[in-house]
């Protein structure tokens, strides 16, 4: 898929695109990420599809914005499909881009045809919402308090970031992170982990913070039930981040929504079973 700049009615926007005919499909990452997650999209979901993979405001190649919460990253994805024309549109979502994804579906329902949630869910019990709940707070005071000091980093932050990309990709880093997020037995080529590492060192701090303080935020759950559109949350049975009891949780709060288990995949099923991932999305997006 081609890396461009677009722009947007809120600014330029990094996006990963493909194809010009066929109905349009927009394509979220999760935190930490990037619209390179995506990148096998054109060749997994086939052609006569219109993709388009934004790299939301504060990762990968787009500057950060204001805010980068939930609401805020919804209404970003939502002028690229402005600035395509595209008055509606399949989205698929992975982990706090599907978060993303509930929050435009459920805002904007005229505007999302299809909804494919990938490696989310919401919280299975009272107890875990409120715990949740307070991550959240904690890390949005942090985000308040640390604001001042990252804002005028930032320019500096930018003109490291090669050499912190270079460090971390390089180091024992990725074969640590990759431990609790891919599947025990999965086969994930060393080079595309350390991609995944250095889309997250890259992240702008503050985005990180903001985005990170709502991933498990209360609206999730309470926009879920408002969802109208077909929706199909898809989860690996070996995901440790976001379990497929969570998110057969979050697809039981969705109107008719269905489930789908990928056999010995974790959280990052595009990399670990992408013909299952791609599979499952071609079908769903064709109405199947």
């Amino acid at each position: 898929m081609e890396l461009r700049t677009i722009d947007t009615r809120l600014g330029p926007i990094a996006c990963r695109t493909a194809g010009a005919d066929g109905p349009p499909a927009l394509l979220l990452h999760g935190w930490g990420g990037s619209s390179r997650y995506w990148a096998g999209a054109r060749e997994g979901l086939g052609g006569g599809r219109r993709l388009a993979a934004p790299d939301l405001p504060g990762f990968g190649d787009t500057p950060p914005r204001t805010a980068a919460d939930l609401a805020s990253l919804a209404q970003s994805a939502l002028a690229v499909a402005d600035a395509f024309g595209w008055e509606q549109f399949a989205l698929a979502g992975h982990s706090f881009g599907a978060a993303v994804g509930v929050v435009l579906a459920a805002t904007h329902p005229e505007r999302v045809g299809r909804l494919a949630l990938v490696s989310t869910g919401i919280a299975r019990s009272p107890g875990e919402l409120a715990l949740y709940a307070g991550i959240g707070a904690q890390l949005g005071l942090a985000a308040a308090v640390w604001a001042p000091w990252v804002i005028p980093w930032r320019p500096w932050a930018a003109l490291s970031r090669p050499w912190r990309q270079l460090a971390a990709s390089t180091s024992l880093l990725p074969a640590l992170l990759a431990g609790p997020v891919l599947a025990p037995a999965s086969s994930v080529p060393t080079a595309a982990v350390a991609a995944g590492v250095a889309d997250l060192v890259a992240m702008d701090a503050l985005a990180g913070l903001q985005s990170a303080a709502s991933i498990s935020s209360p609206i999730v759950a309470a926009l879920a039930t408002r969802v109208a559109c077909p929706t199909l949350v898809i989860t690996g049975a070996a995901d440790r981040i976001a379990p497929p009891s969570a998110a057969a949780v979050l697809a039981a709060a969705i109107p008719g929504a269905k489930l789908q288990v990928i056999p010995a995949c974790g959280h990052i099923p595009m990399a670990e079973r992408p013909a299952e991932l791609y599979g499952a999305l071609r079908g769903f997006m064709a109405g199947e």
